[in-house]
C-alpha cells in the first residue's frame, strides 16, 4: 500500500515537473525515481566513504603486533591481521570479514603512530 502511494506521488511529481501525459509515465520510471529519492542519502554516504578509502589505500600499516590490544579492535580482527599480515589499508580491506569500523580504527591508529 505504501509503495503504491509512493508511486502515485512520484507519478504526480514527474507529470508536474517534466510535463508528460499521465498515461505516458511508465511504472518502471516511477520505481527508479522512487528508489533514487529514497536511497539518495545512503548513496552519497557510500560515495564519500569510497573517496575517503581511496585517499588512505596506500597508507602503510604498522606490524600486526603493534595493533594487539587496540581499543575497539575485536580479537577476531586482530587474529585476521596476524594471519594475513596486510601491509597497506587496501590489503586490509580485502581480508574477508574486515569491517569498515575496523578499517577506520586502523587508519586512526596508523595516523597516530606516524605523528
Amino acid at each position: 500500500m505504501a509503495v503504491r502511494r509512493a508511486q502515485e506521488r512520484a507519478r504526480e511529481l514527474v507529470i508536474e515537473h517534466v510535463g508528460v501525459a499521465r498515461e505516458k509515465v511508465h511504472d518502471r520510471l516511477l520505481l527508479g525515481v522512487h528508489a533514487a529519492a529514497k536511497y539518495d542519502g545512503y548513496l552519497d554516504r557510500e560515495v564519500a566513504e569510497a573517496k575517503r578509502a581511496q585517499v588512505y589505500k596506500d597508507m602503510v600499516l604498522p606490524a600486526a603486533k603493534d595493533l594487539d590490544g587496540m581499543p575497539g579492535l575485536s580479537i577476531e580482527m586482530q587474529q585476521k591481521l596476524h594471519k594475513y599480515k596486510p601491509r597497506t589499508i587496501a590489503q586490509a580491506q580485502l581480508i574477508p570479514g574486515m569491517t569498515p569500523a575496523a578499517i577506520s580504527l586502523l587508519i586512526f591508529k596508523t595516523k597516530s603512530i606516524g605523528k
